[in-house]
């Protein structure tokens, strides 16, 4: 790895650890903050002509660090203001965590804790409810969370209106099966369908809760938008994978319900080995899934919104003989896809791939849409891809 690439994820590690340690970050970090001798926390008021110059705002800073001084002499200046976030009845709001985006990226945030990204920065009100905005070049988006409620808008309108107003939650509230039987414990996650233009950078919102022991869960605060529920399973090496996903429209103040799995039918079979030398060393399924036989892409949404947002993935338990398993899987066309890699220690992360598999089949239509009855696949043979043996191994 290059010194510049390990530098830049050393970077990347320092900033989400001062985020959520909910530190602030200093200036020279920041280029988001207004350069000041001031608190890292201090709102200063703009210079003459509201502007700060900064090479990090104008895309500069590697040439910066290494020019030393040329380079930040012909930074670019930036305008920025100040903006007053205030609650849905109008109040400034205090201690708000903002983020700020670019244009060419889109960051995630989990459980409102963004994830280590150079295209996103966090702010956070101070008293009046303010925070800085500078309109850096290829903005985005701001997006705005507090108890009270939560926003998002274009950073270009934010700067116009010199306001920012939170909208109040939604709540999601639902249920998990196995086949006929409460699914507890098990992981479920509530995110978002985003379907910007290209380029906008807006962010994307993951929340996750587990539920109990009669399968129920709920997002107390959940920001409005067109969500998607899902159950997520996790490999024993660490691989995690979506499943029986339902969408769902939060509104502001209202409770949406939602219900997963417990239609549909078990789908099993065998995953084995091709009659070659070089199968027979040992193997591990890395991953599998079932997915529609018709793939879905986010350009679908542009033609079908309704199918785009109902499709469809199964996640499929393998054990280390190659069985399969995946539970209520409903009617319709699908393929079964499958990653094989080279087993060492038990475990397939470390080794090189070793096959493929990807099998069409249809599962028929149930009485009542669900069946306690699995459908067999039967033996399935994975497609050998040839191991290029190294030197170093």
């Amino acid at each position: 790895m290059c010194a510049y690439h390990l530098a830049g994820r050393i970077s990347a590690v320092v900033f989400a650890i001062v985020c959520l340690a909910g530190l602030p970050v200093a200036a020279e970090d920041d280029p988001f903050a207004p350069r000041s001798t001031g608190g890292p926390q201090a709102i200063k008021p703009p210079p003459e002509g509201g502007v700060v110059a900064s090479p990090m705002l104008t895309g500069q800073a590697d040439s910066a660090q290494e020019g030393e001084g040329d380079a930040a002499e012909e930074a670019e200046e930036v305008p920025y203001c100040e903006v007053v976030v205030v609650s849905p009845d109008g109040d400034p709001v205090d201690g708000a965590d903002v983020f700020l985006t670019r244009r060419t990226i889109a960051p995630v945030l989990e459980d409102n804790v963004p994830v280590p990204n150079h295209g996103m920065l966090v702010r956070q009100t101070e008293q009046g409810g303010k925070f800085v905005l500078p309109l850096v070049e290829n903005h985005g988006y701001v997006f705005a969370v507090h108890p009270s409620g939560c926003a998002e808008q274009p950073m270009q309108d934010v700067f116009d209106a010199q306001r920012l107003e939170l909208q109040p939650y939604g709540r999601v509230e639902g249920v998990v099966y196995v086949g006929d039987e409460p699914g507890a414990g098990l992981d479920v996650v509530l995110s978002y369908d985003v379907i910007p233009p290209r380029g906008t950078g807006r962010v994307h919102l993951m929340y996750r809760t587990v539920t109990d022991a009669e399968g129920r869960f709920s997002f107390e605060s959940a920001p409005p938008g067109m969500g998607r529920v899902a159950i997520e399973y996790a490999s024993p090496w660490g691989q995690r994978q979506l499943s029986h996903a339902r969408p769902v429209d939060i509104v502001s103040g209202e409770t949406a319900e939602v219900v997963l799995g417990g239609t549909g039918r078990p789908v099993i079979g065998r995953i084995e080995a091709p009659d070659d030398p070089q199968s027979q060393r040992p193997w591990a399924i890395e991953h599998a899934s079932i997915l529609p036989l018709v793939r879905v892409t986010v350009a679908d949404a542009k033609r079908d919104l309704a199918k785009y947002r109902n499709r469809q993935s199964y996640h499929v338990a393998a054990g280390p003989d190659g069985a399969f398993r995946a539970e209520d899987v409903e009617a319709g066309a699908y393929r079964l896809v499958a990653r094989i890699r080279e087993s060492i220690d038990g475990s397939p992360v470390k080794g090189r791939v070793m096959g493929k598999l990807e099998h069409v089949f249809t599962v028929p239509g149930m009485p009542e849409g669900r069946s306690d009855d699995p459908l067999d696949l039967g033996a399935l043979t994975f497609e050998a891809v040839r191991i290029v043996e190294k030197a170093w191994r």
